[in-house]
């Protein structure tokens, strides 16, 4: 006697499977490590928050022991190590990587689910395999790309590259 999955358990499997992606980073041990913030490329754009709760921002100049140059609008301003909270990369703007993780996984979704209508045993549905799996990776590429589109428009802070102990 063949065993077959109903459907929901078999999408529960798949989305507790796959992966979580995370869309911030939180600061972390290494991140109060003031040699990779000298190991940044100079031209480098760093917003830069001050434990008086100031924000500066700015192309990265130079970083030394004790501070770092920062230049904006042809200005430069000079801050020192114990007055910086946190030192974030200006994140980019590109709408490219949250659209295209969103529209592989929806397919994937998609597909999975496409699949498991079609391994039904046709109790409630009789659908063939040939029929819904590209039905449902056309629609979980649609879906998932609108998915992504949004995310990609929400503002994100840029990684932590220093934070004071």
């Amino acid at each position: 006697m063949k065993r077959r999955i109903p459907v929901i358990h078999f999408v529960l499997i798949v989305l507790l499977t796959v992966p979580t992606v995370s869309w911030s980073r939180s600061a972390n041990d290494s991140n109060h490590d003031w040699a990779l913030l000298m190991a940044i490329q100079p031209g480098e754009v760093l917003v830069v928050k001050m434990k008086d709760g100031k924000k500066h921002r700015g192309a990265l100049i130079r970083a030394s022991e004790e501070l770092i140059v920062l230049s904006r609008d042809n200005q430069t301003t000079d801050l020192s190590r114990q007055d910086i909270y946190t030192i974030r990369l200006k994140p980019g703007r590109s709408l490219k990587k949250p659209i295209l993780i969103g529209t592989l996984v929806g397919t994937g979704v998609g597909i999975a689910l496409g699949a498991a209508v079609a391994a039904d045993d046709g109790s409630w549905l009789d659908f063939k395999a040939s029929e819904t799996i590209p039905v449902g990776a056309v629609v979980g590429a649609v879906v998932g790309t609108i998915i992504g589109l949004v995310v990609g428009l929400f503002p994100r802070q840029g990684d932590i590259v220093y934070q004071a102990r």
